[in-house]
């Protein structure tokens, strides 16, 4: 998913700027040792972590700060959170402000969007739900209702403001609510998901 990948470069060029800039003796270090990190329950996931560093005082102050870029990446991102950043905009109804990650996540989305005419789109929560209702009950979605949702798809699902500071909501589809898959639309309005 668009969204994970940005994520994770955000991750990288936010743990490389830190490496740098507030660890500089890991970089110098003649023989550096390597510690390795587990944490269960991440980002709903495992993490295992590597740190080459002088000593195990530097290791951990370097997974201290991972694990905090982490936490401040998922009260951004997270749309199983409701208190998240993208979860208060998905329920908002006006503008709202939004940090730099976010507008640069959704500006990602918007590119997307344009290059595959559609198919990739970041909200595709009605669709999402309305093919997994069907799939429940055995059946496929009711035509009139799919059509219906995927017309509100070529609708922009949010304005970002100019000046680049907040987001106006400007459809009440939610946003995509698939996080642990990639999703997109093919072209008969199926849902196809990848891991």
């Amino acid at each position: 998913e668009f969204r994970r990948v940005l994520f994770r470069s955000a991750m990288l060029k936010a743990l490389l700027l830190l490496s740098a800039l507030v660890f500089p003796q890991i970089l110098r270090a003649a023989e550096p040792g390597v510690f390795a990190f587990h944490h269960e329950g991440v980002l709903g996931t495992s993490l295992d972590l590597q740190v080459a560093a002088a000593d195990a005082q530097q290791a951990s102050a370097v997974e201290a700060a991972v694990l905090a870029e982490i936490e401040r990446m998922r009260k951004i991102l997270s749309t199983y959170d409701p208190a998240s950043e993208i979860s208060r905009l998905n329920a908002a109804t006006g503008s709202v402000p939004c940090s730099q990650e976010l507008i640069e996540v959704l500006a990602g989305y918007d590119w997307w969007n344009a290059k595959s005419g559609g198919a990739y789109n970041g909200h595709l929560g009605e669709l999402i739900r309305l093919w997994r209702a069907a799939e429940q009950a055995g059946t496929l979605p009711d035509a009139v209702a799919l059509q219906r949702t995927v017309a509100a798809l070529r609708v922009p699902a949010w304005k970002i403001d100019p000046g680049g500071k907040s987001v106006t909501r400007t459809t009440a589809q939610p946003l995509n609510v698939e996080d642990r898959k990639s999703t997109r639309l093919n072209s008969s309005h199926q849902i196809i998901s990848y891991a």
